[in-house]
């Protein structure tokens, strides 16, 4: 992937080249390599083409990342973090956590970005330990019906 282009790129033709990078299949680990490096300098645009491309590599590392935007300030991109998490095949128990913690606390109430399903993806026998114990404390209390 052209890492010069993509950062020169704006609006449809950012989307256009994404959609291209996906298409040739030249999605690889050099896509972390590179956000580390660059993050401090993304626009939104730019955050939400990577998480795309992070989800599309689908490496645990990269879905981890993906899990760290759940809480990102600005709403298109953890919009993006969260169809790429509830979309994944599966998530190790990093990520499963992060959407937990989501799950649990909201950082941002008023969202209705629903990552729920997610909940069904985990990749790693501690990821299902951790949504059976979430999902075991989160059972609805039936009433008591007498002794």
């Amino acid at each position: 992937m052209n890492f010069t282009r993509f950062e020169e790129l704006n609006g449809i033709q950012l989307g256009m080249f994404t959609s291209d990078v996906v298409k040739r299949g030249d999605v690889d680990d050099g896509i972390l390599a590179y956000y580390k490096q660059r993050k401090a300098n993304l626009d939104s645009p730019h955050l939400e083409m990577l998480i795309l491309l992070f989800g599309k590599l689908g490496t645990p590392a990269a879905l981890n990342e993906v899990a760290s935007f759940l809480e990102h300030p600005v709403k298109c991109v953890r919009y993006q973090a969260a169809q790429v998490i509830t979309n994944a095949a599966s998530l190790d128990e990093n990520a499963m956590a992060k959407v937990i913690s989501i799950l649990s606390t909201p950082p941002y109430p008023d969202d209705v970005i629903q990552i729920e399903d997610a909940l069904d993806h985990g990749g790693t026998e501690t990821a299902r330990t951790l949504v059976a114990r979430f999902r075991g404390a989160n059972r609805p209390q039936s009433p008591r019906t007498g002794p």
